[in-house]
């Protein structure tokens, strides 16, 4: 009960401090779930679905193409869903399709005011794999490896107290690869993970009321980030697990897991 409360207590810290990229998950997943809704317990193939929500606050990131900047912050938001098939507990392929908005702010170097872009929720799409790749007793090592997808449509633009319609467009391409051990007691399965990811959005068809460049690349800043959470699992039927990632940005992930 001690080691539970210290991890709660240490990834709770590390939600509200410093954390970034996209969700990765816990290693476990793929032998979280014993029995299905409707399939057998013992199957050599199953279905999943799983909810997906997460909230990045804040990312380091880099502007290319001629736009230099700075006091840069980058904030998102997804709510997707996953279908999952699931081989033998211990390998996995998915794919996504949901909802995803943006907002991001800097100041070009070159004098010019602050500028702020903003989208509305607009379709989101991915897919990717994850497998167990070592277990002993209670310890799972497992990785990860996604790609998401979205061309989001830039409504408004604002510097200083003037705001501008925008026809713009945010096309996001985001891949990353992860790793992360976790160790399991009864239900309770804490983990600690690596991540490298690769952001290359690209901003483009701006006015040159807004920007005289009218478009540039959007890069991170850190390709390398950490992550801690934990997940809860019955054995059987769902499956929750929690996540914060930390380094190369701030954010928090809910992942809901049902098998049928």
């Amino acid at each position: 009960m001690t080691g539970v409360v210290f991890f709660l207590a240490f990834f709770l810290s590390c939600a509200f401090s410093s954390l970034k990229a996209l969700p990765q998950g816990n290693p476990a997943f793929p032998q979280a779930m014993e029995r299905g809704l409707i399939l057998p317990l013992e199957n050599f193939v199953s279905l999943k679905g799983e909810y997906l929500g997460d909230v990045t606050w804040r990312s380091s990131f880099k502007t290319e193409e001629g736009v230099a900047s700075k006091g840069r912050r980058l904030q998102s938001e997804l709510h997707a869903g996953l279908l999952i098939v699931n081989i033998l507990n211990q390998f996995e392929v998915y794919g996504l399709a949901g909802a995803m908005r943006t907002r991001l702010s800097h100041a070009p170097s070159e004098g010019l005011r602050e500028r702020k872009y903003e989208t509305p929720f607009h379709p989101a799409w991915g897919g990717g794999g994850r497998f167990i790749a070592f277990y002993w007793k209670r310890a799972t090592l497992g990785f990860d490896g996604k790609i998401i997808a979205a061309h989001l449509p830039v409504r408004k633009i604002s510097f200083g107290n003037t705001s501008v319609a925008s026809d713009a467009k945010w096309r996001i391409r985001r891949l990353q690869g992860a790793g992360a051990l976790s160790y399991q007691w009864v239900f309770f399965a804490p983990y600690l993970g690596i991540r490298y990811t690769e952001v290359r959005d690209r901003i483009e068809g701006v006015s040159k009321k807004a920007l005289p460049e009218r478009s540039f690349l959007l890069k991170n800043r850190h390709p390398l980030g950490g992550t801690v959470g934990f997940g809860l699992f019955p054995k059987d039927y769902f499956a929750i697990n929690f996540e914060a990632r930390f380094y190369d940005e701030e954010g928090f992930s809910l992942f809901f897991d049902v098998k049928f």
